[in-house]
């Protein structure tokens, strides 16, 4: 998995990055629900560096299924 999202992001991808910081500072859950391979991981890994780095959370917890589990 690599962490690279596009710059600019696509629209939909702008929407999920907004919605992810709103989650986070709101301390309520988020979900994407997406089609493989459209970066979900790479949203929520963005999302979790933000969270850490901005000081708005001392820890993070990231719960994926991996491509076989997924399957």
């Amino acid at each position: 998995m690599g962490v690279f999202i596009d710059d600019p992001p696509p629209a939909k991808g702008k929407e999920i990055l907004k919605e992810m910081e709103r989650a986070l500072k709101d301390s309520r859950p988020y979900q994407i629900a997406m089609a493989r391979g459209f970066g979900k991981s790479s949203y929520c890994c963005a999302a979790v560096a933000f969270a850490l780095m901005t000081g708005l959370r001392k820890y993070c917890v990231f719960c994926s299924a991996n491509a076989k589990a997924a399957q």
